[in-house]
């Protein structure tokens, strides 16, 4: 099954997206802060990143920008889920199209992630 990151501060957030996507086969790291998740993606191939924008003082897109060549490099689809729809133009110029927009339900997260992984299989 796919190997899923996920970045994102809010606790009761990164609780029920792992959760849900447990459920569903996948294997999941969390990571709470850029520290963490830098680590993961050293460490691992991810299939899918579902990365928050603001995390504390931190920013996601600062990752995004920096890991940008090497999740392209190993095919990992990324996801930006942020409630600011002014991060979608900086995630745009750095080549990620795929914006989700804060709250996400977990039928939306299950139907997202399902379609995405299925899109890139085939």
């Amino acid at each position: 099954m796919a190997n899923i990151l996920i970045l994102e501060d809010d606790l009761a957030i990164i609780s029920l997206f792992s959760r849900v996507l447990r459920m569903n086969g996948y294997t999941v790291y969390e990571a709470t802060h850029l520290a963490a998740a830098r680590k993961h993606l050293n460490e691992h191939r991810f299939d899918l990143f579902l990365c928050d924008m603001r995390l504390g003082a931190e920013r996601g897109i600062d990752l995004l920008a920096e890991q940008q060549s090497l999740l392209n490099e190993q095919g990992t689809r990324v996801v930006v889920v942020s409630a600011e729809e002014e991060y979608r133009k900086l995630c745009q110029e750095i080549g990620i199209d795929i914006f989700f927009s804060k709250p996400v339900s977990p039928i939306e997260l299950n139907s997202l992630v399902g379609d995405l992984l299925h899109s890139s299989e085939v």
